[in-house]
């Protein structure tokens, strides 16, 4: 069981109270009917974020004994049969260690369940295709995609982990010298329109995965979407409250960086056959998911992007860049002109973005205040650890471009690059951008 021991202390003038959390939500009713009762009124609920953050991303974890059994569960092609046949093996082997008589018996039943587990899996794949579900299509395209090894970028040019974390580091997350500074806290009273509510919190928790990996503090989406079942109030006043003091808490602002190899890439020991994949902290992301529901539909009515745009917005797939493409060509030719076309591929786009001329951006197309300022203040002073075999786990700071694994990113990232299509003549010219991968 894993226990994260969480105290009140003394700072507001109430006693200090102890508090067990477990994996097993089942605590939380009671949990927080009493820390209700606790709480005078005139503490704001975003003190408990300020307070417990730090004691969850530390806590004293007892990892349990974790059972590695196949079930039907965790592999489409178990069977009772395999059950039974693995039980009978295991308890023939027991048997054979206190009596050696038993040794062949023991290899048999090891045998048929070898060879059983083969057949089921044979069995199994032959009639995949044709028992196929919907989702199953993307099942069967990891089966068949090539496996990439695992590899660390950097070769054997590094005399040690932490020198080569820090080329890492100065490869993906290039230091800017002339940073934009953070713009200082500020209280905007919220209008009632621009208040997060419940159901805003609920539609942002459907989309999050309980098995998404969780940010350094390693706390699941399944511990907040307890939270939201027993009490509906309690995200909303916190993200409420860093809007409305436009802060982004910095303990949210720690982020892991898990190295992922790009595929079709010939030399995996160069740095750029790589991508950084930003893994933040659950609640961080809960409020990103909010912020860009409200910043893709404000967008789209000020015009902070083109129609030209797809891939990281709603019912604009990067299919349909394809289709546009293929019609302006033969629109083209079919007036007797001639067509040609010029790709461009943006490197290392997120890592790259101006935090100032990004706020400028969105100021010009008056962006509320409280949005453009919480903005400002998610992108200021981020921290990462590369994660690799061997890797320090010290946090290093970034200040420029923005997360690579945030909900907030491909929108911030689509608004940034809209001038570009301004660049060229549109009765002549037309210029479609595309996501190819996010």
């Amino acid at each position: 069981m894993i226990n994260y021991i969480l105290h009140h202390n003394l700072q507001y003038g109430y006693s200090e109270n102890s508090f067990i959390f477990s994996t097993d939500f089942a605590f939380l009713p009671t949990f927080f009917s009493d820390l209700v009762k606790l709480l005078p009124a005139s503490i704001p609920l975003s003190h408990l974020l300020f307070q417990y953050t730090p004691l969850m991303r530390n806590p004293a974890i007892h990892k349990p004994t974790i059972s590695l059994c196949f079930t039907w569960l965790s592999k489409s092609w178990w069977t009772p049969k395999l059950t039974q046949l693995r039980k009978d093996s295991t308890v023939k082997t027991r048997k054979a260690k206190e009596d050696p008589g038993g040794v062949d018996n023991a290899r048999q039943a090891k045998r048929k369940y070898k060879n059983e587990v083969k057949k089921a899996k044979s069995a199994h794949w032959r009639t995949f295709p044709e028992n196929a579900k919907k989702n199953d299509v993307w099942t069967a395209h990891q089966f068949t995609k090539k496996r990439l090894r695992s590899t660390v970028p950097g070769g054997h040019n590094y005399w040690s982990a932490a020198s080569l974390k820090l080329a890492i580091m100065q490869h993906f997350f290039p230091q800017n010298p002339n940073p934009v500074d953070m713009e200082p806290p500020r209280y905007i009273e919220l209008e009632e329109k621009d208040r997060v509510d419940a159901s805003e919190v609920a539609q942002a928790l459907r989309k999050c995965s309980n098995t998404s990996a969780p940010g350094p503090d390693q706390v699941p989406y399944g511990l907040w979407k307890g939270i939201h079942s027993v009490n509906r109030h309690i995200i909303p006043a916190l993200i409420n409250h860093m809007l409305t003091l436009s802060i982004h808490l910095p303990a949210l602002k720690d982020s892991l960086g898990i190295l992922l190899p790009k595929p079709s890439k010939g030399d995996y020991d160069a740095f750029a056959s790589h991508r950084v994949i930003a893994l933040m902290q659950t609640f961080s992301k809960i409020a990103e998911r909010i912020i860009n529901q409200r910043l893709i539909k404000l967008a789209k009515a000020s015009g902070l992007y083109t129609i030209r745009q797809t891939g990281s917005l709603p019912q604009r797939a990067t299919f349909d860049a394809r289709i546009s493409l293929k019609h302006w060509v033969q629109e083209a030719q079919a007036a007797g002109l001639k067509a040609r076309t010029m790709f461009l591929d943006m490197k290392g786009g997120f890592d790259n973005v101006d935090h100032g001329t990004l706020l400028r951006r969105l100021r010009s197309k008056d962006t509320p205040e409280y949005m453009t300022r919480w903005i400002s203040n998610f992108l200021a002073y981020r921290q990462c650890a590369i994660i690799f075999p061997g890797s320090p786990r010290n946090m290093n700071g970034i200040n420029t471009g923005i997360p690579q694994g945030s909900p907030l990113s491909p929108i911030l990232f689509v608004i940034y690059v809209e001038p570009l299509h301004s660049c060229l003549d549109p009765t002549r010219e037309l210029i479609i951008s595309y996501v190819d991968d996010i």
